[in-house]
């Protein structure tokens, strides 16, 4: 049975639009606990290891819910999906604002991340199979782009609030207006949608019959690129989320909002990673895991500065974060989503960003939790130290990988 798919280029563009929106506000939430973890911390509402806790188990119950996800993404209606795990984050939300025990907080935001199972994985699927074929990667480069929106939300929003529980409250009604929204949006989009013949596009069926999924991993290397996914996301997410902590307790005891609105810097840097993974992808090689490769490699010079944390002022160690954030921006899309991107060939798209996308919540449960945690008995320049160590074995890994994903992206058609 071919999927259905919109046939018109202006409706695509209105379709991956509200995707981008609707994934910056889900991402913004996601990221509340982290975000706000100087202030948290400042107020003497919770220790460093508590608020890293929440974040943790979130991203572990995630993780584990994303490989799920994925595989009933390419099974059920993805719009479905999305929709029950934006419903999930209304509710644990405004949970959460309402109540103050710390159990509480941990359990219910454990469920909204077994519930956001099929989110990631469902706005995948739809803008990599029902976006308008001429315009599908362009429209994957921009949703992608929606993690860095957010998480620059999440860190613009916890350095104004008054008190850090008004995050959850703005993230409730966030979501909630984006929920109406996209049921709105998509329901009368899909009202326009035409069934992809088999003119249009490979027949997905045949190739899963062809090729399971046990040989798919085999062929493409799949594991090692799990292994950099959780690699890469542990060092970007951890820097992205320990740096506020790290400049307010290393600099004179930093305001934690002045550290905080300092790191959203990070995540801008982000977006310039975005568009040099296009530039890679495009002008130097389509070849995911050589530019994964090329990115790497030149963010290992400034991951060197961050080391020197405490002895460098703190203007030089934002600037050389901030530069290896570009990079880790650019190669992290290439071994994901891009990658993932590969595997829509066989019909197998959104189980295989699922899967990816487990690999990059693992990492970001060591991001939120191993880290601070780390961090109360060691040095913070020897967790940078830490953070390029891992650097190098992502880069290990993705030299041994060149060779398997070389041969295995040349047996597919071009898209």
């Amino acid at each position: 049975m071919n999927s259905k798919y919109l046939n018109n280029i202006k409706s695509s563009i209105v379709l991956f639009i509200m995707l981008f929106v609707l994934h910056a506000v889900v991402y913004m939430t996601k990221n509340m606990f982290s975000a706000a973890m100087a202030t948290i911390v400042e107020d003497g509402v919770m220790t460093k290891s508590q608020t890293g806790a929440i974040s943790a188990c979130f991203w572990l119950f995630y993780a584990i819910f994303q490989i799920i996800g994925g595989f009933a993404t390419d099974k059920y209606s993805p719009f479905t999906l999305v929709s029950i795990g934006v419903i999930s984050g209304v509710i644990s939300n405004i949970i959460i604002y309402f109540n103050n025990d710390y159990t509480v907080i941990l359990v219910v935001w454990c469920i909204n991340a077994i519930f956001q199972f099929g989110l990631w994985p469902g706005v995948f699927k739809i803008v990599s199979t029902q976006v308008h074929p001429d315009i599908r990667m362009k429209a994957i480069f921009w949703v992608l782009m929606s993690t860095n929106a957010g998480q620059a939300a999440s860190m613009l929003v916890a350095s104004y609030v008054t008190n850090w529980k008004n995050n959850f409250m703005i993230s409730a009604i966030a979501l909630l207006v984006i929920l109406i929204l996209w049921v709105f949006i998509y329901k009368k989009l899909q009202k326009d949608m035409v069934e992809e013949g088999a003119g249009d596009s490979v027949d997905e069926s045949t190739n899963i019959q062809n090729v399971g999924m046990g040989r798919l991993i085999r062929l493409s290397g799949l594991p090692l690129l799990l292994i950099i996914s959780f690699v890469l996301c542990t060092v970007s997410n951890g820097v992205k989320m320990c740096t506020p902590v790290m400049l307010m307790e290393t600099y004179d005891n930093m305001p934690a909002a002045i550290a905080t609105r300092m790191s959203i810097l990070l995540i801008a840097f982000s977006v310039f990673g975005m568009f040099i993974a296009k530039f890679v992808r495009s002008k130097v090689t389509s070849n995911e895991v050589k530019g994964f490769n090329i990115l790497i490699l030149l963010s290992l010079p400034w991951m060197f500065v961050s080391c020197y944390v405490g002895n460098l002022h703190y203007i030089v160690i934002l600037i050389a974060l901030s530069f290896a954030i570009i990079f880790f921006a650019g190669a992290l899309p290439l071994t994901n989503s891009f990658a993932a991107a590969r595997f829509t060939f066989y019909g197998r798209g959104g189980t295989v960003s699922g899967i990816l996308n487990a690999g990059g919540a693992l990492g970001n449960v060591v991001a939120s939790y191993i880290f601070p945690k780390l961090a109360e008995t060691m040095p913070w320049a020897n967790v940078a130290m830490l953070w390029l160590g891992l650097v190098l074995a992502a880069l290990i890994i993705g030299i041994c990988l060149i060779s398997l994903w070389t041969k295995f992206i040349s047996q597919q058609v071009d898209y």
